[in-house]
């Protein structure tokens, strides 16, 4: 269903202005966390984004107490072949009133769960074959309304596991800045041999 307006009181003005940063976390720390409540990576680094939505949100004196969030879905099946993309973008509301960061990652994991189960998440191929009939410009008007209305999108690629290297030298850092796509902030986790490399495009 089209959402035409974020969530977030403080989170709506759109620009052609960026900042974007980086932010380095210890993969090895954010697996302890995950295993010690039972959860995934995924479930703690989206929780680890809502608690600081949550501050930014309680620093500007505006609480809400959930945003709208993009998210891609990895809807690759088992016979699935290993080239090309095999996700949708789902929307998802998150909260951002829980203080304590393990029942808000443990809440944060239930709804991917939920996100996960959708239906609609498997129709991705035949509403694109669908959307590619129409008209560019109403194709363009039904995405927009989509992602219009979200407040943040969070992704996160899973990277290499052991050292890249190029032209000889090895890759220390490696940041995934992702589209904002209507929104106003993207937070992607890219993990490069033991680091998580959050990059935040504002």
């Amino acid at each position: 269903a089209p959402a035409m307006t974020p969530v977030s009181p403080v989170m709506r003005s759109r620009s052609l202005g960026r900042r974007v940063f980086g932010i380095d976390v210890p993969l090895d720390d954010m697996k302890r966390a995950a295993k010690g409540i039972g959860v995934s990576l995924n479930d703690v680094f989206v929780g680890a984004v809502m608690g600081g939505v949550q501050r930014y949100h309680e620093e500007l004196d505006s609480p809400v107490p959930e945003v709208r969030m993009i998210m891609p879905i990895n809807v690759r099946g088992s016979g699935g072949g290993l080239g090309g993309n095999h996700f949708t973008p789902a929307r998802v509301m998150m909260p951002t009133t829980i203080v304590d960061p393990a029942d808000r990652i443990l809440e944060v994991s239930s709804r991917c769960r939920r996100l996960r189960a959708e239906p609609a998440v498997t129709m991705t191929e035949q509403l694109a074959t669908v959307l590619n009939l129409l008209p560019r410009r109403a194709a363009t008007a039904v995405m927009g309304s989509m992602f219009k209305g979200a407040d943040l999108v969070t992704s996160n690629v899973p990277g290499a596991p052991f050292p890249l290297y190029l032209g000889g030298a090895e890759i220390e850092r490696m940041y995934a800045f992702g589209p904002l796509s209507g929104t106003a902030t993207n937070v992607t986790l890219l993990s490069n041999a033991g680091t998580c490399c959050i990059g935040v495009n504002v």
